[in-house]
């Protein structure tokens, strides 16, 4: 339970590093004029654009 705890730990406080770095990714790409479009938001406006 113990090495549980411990890893359950390590892996927020990585997800947080992840999402703090991800966030000054898109700071740094907005302020250089460079947007990528969010592979999320693509797929979603994929799923709702009809197929013609």
């Amino acid at each position: 339970m113990k090495q549980k705890s411990e890893l359950t730990s390590t892996y927020k406080d990585c997800e947080k590093e992840v999402r703090e770095l991800n966030r000054k990714l898109e700071n740094l790409n907005q302020y250089l004029g460079r947007t990528q479009p969010d592979p999320a938001q693509e797929q979603q406006t994929k799923k709702d654009t009809p197929n013609l």
